[in-house]
């Protein structure tokens, strides 16, 4: 077996490695990011069940851009899709 599937993909792009690797970095900074302004981000007037229901459906958004739909090869969008759902997985 050649990898796993994230290498096999990764590799489909013309992209260099160091560029690679820290795309992978871009999630996990947004991750932190979130957790430390999710208090400042959300009201206290708004109910939680409000917020995980929102969350969710942004959630569900951003994990239908990592692998777009409208685009076999599309690199901004499985950036953009990957930033978005570890942000709102926070919620």
């Amino acid at each position: 077996m050649q990898g796993s599937l994230n290498e096999i993909r990764l590799e489909d792009y013309d992209a260099p490695p160091w560029v690679l690797n820290v795309l992978f970095g871009v999630p996990a900074t947004l991750f932190v990011l979130s957790c430390i302004l999710l208090p400042y981000l959300v009201p206290n007037w708004v109910p939680h069940r409000v917020t995980l229901i929102t969350s969710m459906f942004f959630y569900a958004f951003a994990l239908s851009l990592v692998g777009p739909f409208f685009a076999p090869m599309n690199l901004t969008s499985m950036v953009v899709g990957l930033s978005l759902s570890s942000f709102f997985a926070t919620f």
